[in-house]
């Protein structure tokens, strides 16, 4: 399965809220594949995701929602997490191997905003960014 890097941090605090019903449903299974096997093999890239699949701002392999501009500089943000936390694009890794390297990493507000959440639509609801230390 391919997951853009900054899902890492989304799935963990997904509260069933999305961009639409089928979005959510779509959201919904990837988490439960990876909760309930921690070495399902995930390759972590910067462009559109099994996630994204089902979004309603999906064009072909591009997303839509806030033009050209805004998609580049989500893939410099994806780039800047695969740096933060050591980890290389396009490779393969457990799931269980990337959500621990992420949480242990990440540890407060401060540098999930910095790397990526700072204008996440989804951030009121998070449970993972909420769960960080101020």
């Amino acid at each position: 399965m391919k997951i853009r890097i900054h899902h890492l941090l989304c799935m963990q605090g997904f509260q069933d809220k999305g961009y639409n019903e089928e979005f959510v449903k779509n959201m919904t299974e990837v988490v439960n594949i990876f909760k309930n096997d921690s070495k399902t093999k995930v390759t972590i890239i910067t462009a559109l995701d099994s996630i994204c699949k089902c979004c309603p701002h999906k064009q072909g392999e591009i997303c839509v929602s806030k033009g050209e501009e805004y998609n580049k500089e989500r893939v410099e943000k994806e780039k800047r997490i695969a740096e933060f936390l050591d980890l290389e694009l396009n490779k393969e890794y457990e799931i269980g191997f990337l959500f621990e390297r992420v949480n242990s990493r990440i540890c407060n507000q401060r540098i999930a905003k910095q790397l990526y959440c700072d204008d996440c639509q989804w951030l009121y609801c998070c449970l993972w960014h909420q769960g960080l230390e101020e």
